[in-house]
């Protein structure tokens, strides 16, 4: 069973079945100040806009990739591909394959 308290302290009770004996667990300390938690949301902030960034690329990333399998599946599908030249196809190849590695 937990409850919070008016302090806004988390307290959680607990009980052995096999004993039968219970334990409380309090948070009531090592809270942080409120210059710590300043400091985090400045950091999350700072990282948020790394984060989006990585997200950006990446997602970039997977679009590429996407377009290049899809080429790739194009030119190996048997109604599609035979009416390529097989230089044309082993250049598609290359051109496609080479950004997915």
């Amino acid at each position: 069973m937990f409850n919070i308290d008016e302090d806004g302290l988390f307290n959680l009770t607990v009980k052995d079945k096999s004993s039968e004996a219970r334990m409380t667990i309090t948070n009531d300390n090592n809270r942080l100040s409120q210059k710590e938690i300043d400091k985090m949301v400045v950091d999350a902030m700072i990282y948020r806009n790394e984060d989006m960034e990585k997200k950006k690329k990446a997602d970039a990333k997977s679009g590429l990739e996407t377009y290049a399998y899809t080429i790739r599946n194009t030119t190996r599908n048997a109604d599609i591909g035979f009416k390529l030249m097989s230089s044309k196809r082993k250049a598609m190849k290359v051109v496609v394959l080479d950004p997915l590695k």
